[in-house]
């Protein structure tokens, strides 16, 4: 069984949390980070959604459907972008994705 069909055909989750996991599952992404992991998988559908690829506004509509929206961040150097954060991925994670990473203990978010 290939990794996408735990996912319920969620592909975008998928990948959106193996680029999670390999930068070691940090609280934030900027939306710039996670666009440019997507369109440079060769392997992934998303260089090819558009002349550009995958933009901020298509991913936004991938994800609606998981109520899971861009933000602004704080990054650790401690400037602001838009991006998205872990917790707000880890239930669509568990549910349309488990056995892709799984996720690891997190103490809740304190602004939850």
């Amino acid at each position: 069984m290939i990794e996408e069909d735990s996912c319920g055909g969620a592909r975008i989750l998928a990948d959106i949390r193996r680029i999670f996991f390999a930068h070691g599952d940090p609280e934030t992404l900027p939306t710039t980070a996670l666009l440019a992991s997507l369109n440079d998988d060769p392997e992934a559908p998303w260089a090819e959604h558009g002349r550009g690829g995958l933009t901020a506004r298509a991913l936004s509509g991938l994800l609606k459907d998981y109520q899971t929206s861009s933000a602004n961040i704080r990054l650790p150097d401690g400037t602001q972008r838009k991006g998205y954060t872990f917790n707000k991925f880890a239930d669509s994670w568990r549910r349309y994705c488990p056995k892709v990473h799984p996720l690891p203990p997190r103490a809740p978010a304190a602004d939850a």
